[in-house]
């Protein structure tokens, strides 16, 4: 899947906030600007599609990465009646079912409002060659209006369309048997729905092994959306156990640091059990990842998520450059180009370095030879206005790399230093 809008509507400092990612989306500004904001609302999105029963156990702000607390710790100014909403708009290439084999490019809409956890407003839209789809709910009274429509034949919808969570289960009946069975093989009963954000993984910023070593996992099936402890243990024991996703990440990391990188199993004396640890060598010295430095330390989680999410998946990466010397952070940049043109993946990172920035743009300068070109590459300042509200702004870049109007919000402080430095030798 590829997003091509994110929109905010009262959340945290977002009052109503846009973003258009592209295949490479770097945020920027200052701290508590907003941008780690516009990450964790796709986990509350993806929280949301996925309802823990038919009455929720849990809060939307309890997302499987981290608890942003309640309802009103993420709405703006903590207003219990304000309506948050979340929605997103993306493009998916789907199975045609035909023999030929060809896929169906499909254009989607979601958008959900909340008000005090509950579902006030939900709208799904879909729309391809073959079909079209709108469906909305509105529980202030309990109505729900939905519409289906192949090409010009209007489809009857199921007798009472309800909802699975926030998931609409809707039934379409079309005398094309092909298009009718493609319809329903994807969006009804709420499966599509329900799995629409699985392909959005998210790397958080506290990444890092603190322990010798993890217990080993035995059901590697992928976790990548669990809580950063739990997503450790499996990463690590997925490596231990995947020699050609450990041969990747340590051809990355080998790529940055000289070192490699191999897993071993382990005994916790406490306990008798056994747990997996990763060795890192360099020209015949080994450390294991507690004795590493913290740059690479935090970097075996990124980098292998990076490798294990599948191909179109949506990656969001809290400051990948943490703790990394500045030459290390330019080789990741790369490594992320990379990824995101070899497998098709889509990137969102924040970063407070221009150490990440660069390799980008220069990247553009390259025209046809390079990894990207300047309408893969997206560059968005956020910053507070005077009421602490986000305000975002979209940087221009021209096939030179340029950022039109400059970078924001690096060099300023660079240039007052220097100023002052200059003057006092003057």
């Amino acid at each position: 899947m590829f997003l091509t809008d994110i929109y905010l509507k009262n959340f945290k400092s977002h009052r109503e906030s846009e973003i258009k990612p592209k295949r490479i989306t770097i945020l920027i500004g200052p701290n508590s600007s907003g941008k780690s904001s516009i990450l964790q609302a796709l986990l509350v999105l993806k929280e949301s599609l996925n309802p823990k029963g038919s009455s929720r156990s849990a809060p939307i702000t309890e997302t499987e990465s981290f608890d942003l607390g309640k309802y009103q710790d993420v709405v703006t100014n903590h207003k219990l009646d304000v309506p948050l909403a979340i929605g997103i708009m993306a493009q998916k290439l789907l199975p045609h079912g035909l023999e030929d084999q060809s896929s169906l490019l499909v254009k989607l809409a979601y958008n959900v409002e909340f008000i005090n956890e509950r579902v006030h407003f939900l709208h799904f839209g879909v729309e391809s060659q073959e079909f079209k789809l709108s469906f909305q709910f509105r529980n202030n009274n309990s109505t729900v209006n939905a519409t289906h429509s192949f090409s010009d034949v209007v489809i009857p919808l199921k007798d009472d369309p309800h909802l699975d969570g926030i998931n609409p289960r809707i039934l379409a009946q079309n005398t094309n048997e092909l298009i009718g069975r493609n319809f329903n093989e994807y969006f009804s009963n709420g499966e599509f729905t329900k799995h629409l954000l699985d392909e959005f993984y998210y790397v958080p910023y506290n990444r890092t092994v603190t322990s010798y070593g993890v217990s080993l996992q035995r059901n590697t099936v992928r976790q990548l959306h669990s809580n950063p402890v739990t997503m450790m243990s499996f990463i690590i024991s997925k490596l231990s156990k995947d020699p050609t996703m450990l041969d990747s990440v340590s051809s990355f990391i080998n790529e940055i640091s000289g070192k490699t990188i191999r897993t071993r199993i382990i005994d916790f004396t406490s306990t008798g059990d056994s747990g997996v640890t990763i060795d890192f060598t360099n020209k015949g010295i080994s450390n294991s990842i507690i004795n590493e430095g913290t740059g690479l330390n935090q970097l075996i989680l990124l980098l292998a998520t990076l490798t294990e999410a599948p191909k179109n998946a949506i990656i969001g990466i809290e400051e990948p450059e943490l703790h990394l010397h500045p030459s290390a952070q330019s080789k990741l940049a790369k490594i992320l180009m990379g990824i995101a043109k070899s497998h098709s993946k889509q990137i969102i990172f924040t970063t407070h370095s221009e150490h990440m920035l660069y390799p980008f743009l220069a990247e553009v300068t390259k025209g046809k030879q390079g990894l990207l070109s300047k309408d893969e590459i997206a560059i968005y300042y956020i910053t507070q206005d005077s009421s602490g509200l986000s305000t975002i702004e979209h940087l221009p870049i021209n096939e030179h790399g340029q950022i039109k109007g400059g970078l924001k919000g690096f060099w300023e402080s660079d240039l007052e230093v220097f100023k002052q430095f200059t003057e006092k030798n003057e």
